[in-house]
């Protein structure tokens, strides 16, 4: 089909392929894409006006390679929204949607043919969990955080890392969900924890085995967090690049007595090879492309490869969220993925294991010379156990005589973060007492902690349903007289149990039943009274379904586009009780008129010029139907827009080795995207900061020059570059403001406080530039 470009340009003779302005820009229709190959014919000026008497029309046409068009992945996706109350104030995410779509467009993932028919790459789901015991981890007030606090010798404080208390507790919480109640093996598991914003409270996230991790959660953080910490439990580490730029600090592997061998550093991650771990080289070759809100307008934006950092580095920390996905990672990412294509929905179903088991999860320190325990619990079954590998720690097992039962030799995993997770799921020996981790090198006892004698007492609870409410009660009781705490989860129709509400002090609870999803519910109480545990299910509980989810559509509605544009429309859609619904229960109408099934729409020809209504309706097995209107409009002005002055890049971030503090430039594409005459100035008022001129006319090139010897190390500098536009009678048109940032030595991690060669391939969403 033919398909008319975004806007009209002028063509240039040297086009600045950083600028999306200065290219014609074209969005490609789902089928385009849904085959095996892709070839496109472009050509200019194709009405033949204004007639070209040089060449003709010759020179207009431009067949592109035959691009190869790859399956997508399958990523299976389960956010954990922790909600907790900390000093009286109570914390819930707001980042799930914000995750979901940055995975979705930054990672390999498109829609995939299944049986079929079109399913979306990304299969994700959510669940709520309210903590009554994070907010005092978040808050770091709890003994246990103390585990993360490194001392000397002489009780000095070295390093403080109590930041990772709550995440570790996050991710032991959420390995329950993997090992004792069996999350499919395939599918990575995310807890979202709210960043109060409070200073030394920041919750710190990190990844662990079994692709369980967790992060922050806060306008600052969501989309390009989730995505880092996802990728850590995809094999990606932290680049090379990122430590020689003194971005991320550097690990040692430890000698006899465990301390860090200096002359044996760690390596990072071989990718992305680029400096600074940045999406591309330094002459912009490859960059990121994305659609976002830049300087006022929505639009395209290139994203110079020089500028932006691969999601898995830290370089640009003083202008987060500065992250893209570099091309390497973007393939790496997708290989990873790819093996589960053939079977990627065919995750074996579980069965429970009963046995006596004991569950550690925590984190070892750098050194090896101290361990924190996050979660220890005693189970009476297992769905899954995970993998050990002997290694350099022995998980010990004592009676109560103080006599040695048993050892268990493990390895903990790489420490993206220095600390080293680790998930260990044994039997339990009879008698067994208290457990040790020792470091075996030396005997080192670096954690340890005593099992009472008695399991809690717990009655079976009561469901019952109130309104739009289940009331649900139980009894519980400990022989040992230690303090008991209840978590509470969900199952329905046999399904996996669900996390709902954790470390629960009081006997009942209230949930609310249109969180749950229709048919037939039990709910499972479980006492804790620090390591032994007790279980009980209520009796089956009916509950009525609910209709269909429609989370969002891409792109938002209310956007315009010209006569002859494709128009593409997708629905991100869940169902509480059939999860992911085949495409054929979307049906979609454009203007009253039916027009198909599926998860996405293209239009070309079929959109008039006006206002536009997509009405998509979803409908679940149970027959309940969830309908919900886009709007959009497509305009028929064609003509010269009105003069608009445009600046790219939108951002420029600098950082410097002071001890090489060579000069750094940038160019400024200046242009404008509409007809008529501007001229324009430029002003600033940081001293690092010099403009090549201070005025001319559109179009034209400013450099800008960053000079900081005269700086400080360690330091961070922001400035405003300020544009402005005058029309032809000299009268302010437009002005715009450039945010600048330059960083001075950067160092290790600190949050901001304001909470192949010959391949002819194509990979989105990346340009290359020819």
């Amino acid at each position: 089909g033919t398909i008319a470009p975004e806007r009209r340009i002028t063509v240039r003779n040297s086009p600045n392929r950083l600028d999306t302005d200065q290219s014609f820009l074209f969005r490609l229709p789902f089928w385009a894409i849904s085959g095996g190959s892709l070839q496109v014919r472009a050509r200019l000026n194709p009405g033949g006006f204004p007639l070209e008497p040089v060449n003709g029309a010759s020179d207009n046409t431009m067949l592109s390679p035959n691009y190869p068009v790859y399956t997508s992945p399958r990523l299976g996706l389960l956010l954990a929204e922790f909600t907790y109350t900390l000093n009286g104030v109570t914390y819930r995410p707001q980042g799930t949607l914000a995750n979901a779509t940055w995975i979705s467009r930054a990672y390999p993932l498109g829609y995939r043919l299944v049986g079929g028919e079109y399913e979306p790459g990304l299969e994700w789901n959510s669940v709520a969990v309210e903590d009554s015991q994070l907010g005092a981890r978040v808050g770091r007030m709890l003994p246990q955080c103390e585990a993360y606090v490194v001392r000397d010798d002489k009780n000095n404080i070295t390093e403080d890392n109590r930041e990772f208390c709550a995440s570790d507790y996050v991710n032991g919480r959420l390995a329950r969900v993997r090992y004792l109640f069996g999350a499919p093996s395939s599918t990575f598991i995310y807890g979202e924890i709210p960043d109060s914003g409070l200073a030394n409270f920041f919750p710190r996230g990190q990844a662990h085995e079994g692709r369980i991790s967790s992060g922050p959660d806060a306008v600052v953080w969501n989309g390009y967090y989730a995505g880092h910490e996802v990728g850590h439990t995809a094999a990606l580490g932290h680049p090379e690049q990122s430590i020689v730029a003194g971005c991320i600090d550097r690990f040692y592997e430890l000698d006899k007595d465990g301390n860090p061998d200096f002359s044996k550093p760690i390596r990072g991650d071989a990718k992305p090879t680029y400096p600074k771990a940045h999406i591309g080289p330094d002459n912009n070759s490859v960059n990121g492309l994305t659609y976002a809100n830049f300087s006022g307008r929505w639009r395209w934006e290139v994203l110079p490869g020089s500028q932006w950092d691969d999601m898995m580095g830290y370089c640009n920390q003083p202008n987060w969220p500065h992250q893209w996905i570099s091309d390497q990672n973007y393939e790496r990412i997708y290989s990873f993925l790819a093996p589960a294509l053939a079977d990627a929905d065919a995750d074996v179903q579980q069965v429970p294991q009963a046995g006596d088991y004991l569950a550690l999860f925590g984190s070892i320190a750098p050194a090896g010379n101290q361990a924190a325990i996050a979660l220890f619990e005693r189970w009476s079954e297992v769905m899954a156990m995970p993998d050990i590998t002997a290694g350099e720690f022995v998980l010990r097992q004592f009676d109560q005589n103080d006599q040695l039962l048993s050892g268990v030799s493990f390895a903990a995993a790489d420490g993206t973060e220095g600390w080293r997770p680790f998930e260990l799921v044994v039997p339990a020996e009879a008698g067994v007492a208290r457990v040790a981790i020792v470091r075996a090198s030396d005997n080192l006892i670096i954690a340890e902690q005593s099992i009472s004698a008695n399991v809690p007492t717990l009655s079976v609870p009561t469901a019952v349903l109130d309104g739009d409410e289940i009331q649900i009660a139980w009894q519980g009781s400990d022989a040992d007289g230690d303090t008991l705490a209840y978590d509470v989860y969900a199952s329905r129709d046999g399904a996996m149990f669900e996390p709902l509400q954790f470390g629960l002090s009081g006997t009942s609870t209230t949930i609310t039943a249109a969180e749950i999803g229709g048919g037939s519910v039990v709910f499972r109480v479980i006492a804790n009274d620090g390591v032994q545990t007790a279980a009980q299910d209520s009796a089956p509980l009916e509950l009525s379904a609910q209709p269909p989810q429609i989370r969002s559509f891409d792109p938002a509605c209310g956007f315009q586009i010209n006569w002859g544009q494709a128009a593409n429309l997708s629905a991100d859609v869940w169902d509480l009780q059939d999860g992911l619904l085949p495409s054929s229960s979307l049906h979609w109408q454009l203007n009253g008129a039916d027009n198909g099934t599926g998860y996405w729409q293209s239009y070309i020809s079929a959109l008039p010029i006006c206002l536009n209504t997509a009405t998509l309706s979803v409908t679940n097995s149970a027959g309940l139907t969830t309908t919900a209107d886009c709007t959009f409009f497509v305009d028929d002005d064609l003509s010269v827009p009105a003069a608009e002055l445009s600046v790219t890049p939108a951002t420029v971030n600098w950082n410097f080795n002071s001890e090489d503090p060579a000069l750094q430039t940038a160019d400024l594409a200046l242009a404008n995207l509409g007809g008529g005459t501007l001229t324009w100035t430029a002003s600033e008022n940081a001293s690092w900061l010099t403009i090549d001129k201070g005025t001319g006319e559109l179009p034209d090139t400013l450099q800008l020059t960053a000079d900081p010897t005269a700086l400080p190390s360690q330091s961070l500098y922001n400035t405003m570059l300020t544009i402005s536009a005058f029309d032809e009678e000299g009268q302010l048109y437009q002005t715009i403001e450039l945010p600048i940032t330059l960083w001075v030595d950067q160092g290790g991690y600190t949050p901001p406080l304001n909470t192949s060669s010959g391949n002819k391939a194509l990979y989105l969403p990346f340009i290359r530039q020819p």
